[in-house]
């Protein structure tokens, strides 16, 4: 059953992701909808566990580091299905708006320095 809101946009991005527990890797997200995003990595999380998705992102004209709180609701041998743990706030977003946040001219797709956005 499907528990995404919104259609799938492709998307080819280099993230960092971080586990609670510490452990981190690189990671590509490959679709994004407003609900979530599919991540390929070899990260081995359980199933529900809680991630940190950095990226690298441009805002008001300076680099600045992005990070979403995601579970993992799926899992396949080529990554893990995430649901963005801030989406119940958002439902009234659109896609469009959810989905610019990985637009390729936004994010240059680096792993995060020491500053967050907020």
């Amino acid at each position: 059953m499907e528990h995404r809101w919104g259609q799938r946009k492709a998307v080819h991005k280099s993230v960092h992701v971080r586990t609670r527990a510490g452990i981190a890797a690189q990671a590509y997200i490959t679709n994004v909808s407003i609900s979530g995003a599919f991540l390929t990595t070899p990260l081995p999380v359980a199933l529900f566990s809680v991630l940190e998705v950095s990226f690298i992102g441009v805002r008001g004209g300076r680099r600045a580091s992005t990070v979403i709180e995601a579970q993992v609701v799926r899992k396949t041998v080529d990554g893990l299905g995430l649901e963005w743990c801030e989406f119940a706030p958002a439902v009234g977003r659109t896609r469009d708006e959810s989905a610019a946040k990985f637009d390729s001219d936004r994010f240059a797709g680096t792993a995060p320095g020491s500053e967050r956005a907020k």
